[in-house]
């Protein structure tokens, strides 16, 4: 049987599952994706600014190593938190949703900017 990352730590061997994920991990290409996070903040400053619920969203460029994420066959992946809060995660995956209608275009402009930093200007 082949030692997997996912056995490594099922297992209680984190320092196995750790290098067993980076083996994995530099075999795959880098790819750029657009990350949007939901946070849950008390509070709140003149950077992150929470709505009524104390929740805010902030989008951004990332750089990940993935075998086929940002193509056409996987366009989206959702990572959960285990022991996040059901009704806090669907709060903030349906405000998501709306930044994703409101502000896609943009989104995929300010990704396209860093590609091609000379080629827009606003």
């Amino acid at each position: 049987m082949n030692d997997t990352p996912k056995l490594a730590y099922n297992e209680g061997r984190l320092e196995d599952a750790r290098r067993l994920l980076v083996e994995e991990y530099s075999r795959k290409k880098a790819v750029r994706l657009i990350q949007i996070d939901g946070h849950q903040v008390g509070g709140g400053d003149d950077i992150m600014r929470p709505d009524e619920d104390g929740h805010t969203l902030m989008s951004g460029d990332t750089y990940e190593l993935r075998n086929i994420a940002g193509s056409p066959h996987l366009p989206v992946r959702v990572e959960l938190y285990p022991g996040a809060d059901k009704e806090e995660v669907l709060s903030l995956l349906r405000k998501i949703t709306d930044l994703v209608e409101s502000d896609f275009y943009d989104m995929q402009l300010r990704a396209q900017q860093i590609d091609d930093p000379e080629g827009l200007t606003f």
